[in-house]
């Protein structure tokens, strides 16, 4: 869609990053990852008796299955923020981790 309103084919041999700059839009990726730290910021701003920081606490009993085990929403939580080297500390103060997230959002995609 995006070559659509950018009036660029394959043949036109442009690169999608360059593509994202030139509309000034986000990668969507980087929009998976920051509504995914909006919602750590939402779960560590709630008390420790709410459900979701219950759920987010429990331990699962049994046995896995062989080969290497499932990616967690923790693990991907934990490799946003050093991918983008935030600290959780800071999701405690709505306002500056809505700065935060907002900076993510706007920042440019760098196009190789």
């Amino acid at each position: 869609m995006l070559r659509m309103i950018a009036d660029v084919t394959r043949y036109d041999r442009v690169r999608n990053a360059y593509i994202l700059v030139s509309l000034n839009i986000t990668s969507i990726s980087t929009k998976l990852d920051v509504n995914r730290l909006r919602w750590l910021g939402h779960l560590e701003r709630r008390d420790d008796s709410h459900i979701t920081r219950v759920a987010e606490n429990i331990i699962v009993e049994g046995k896995r299955n062989r080969g290497r085990p499932k990616l967690t929403w923790k693990h991907k939580v934990k490799a946003t923020m050093a991918k983008y080297q935030l600290d959780i500390n800071v999701c405690k103060n709505r306002n500056e981790w809505r700065q935060k997230l907002k900076e993510l959002t706007t920042a440019k995609v760098i196009a190789k």
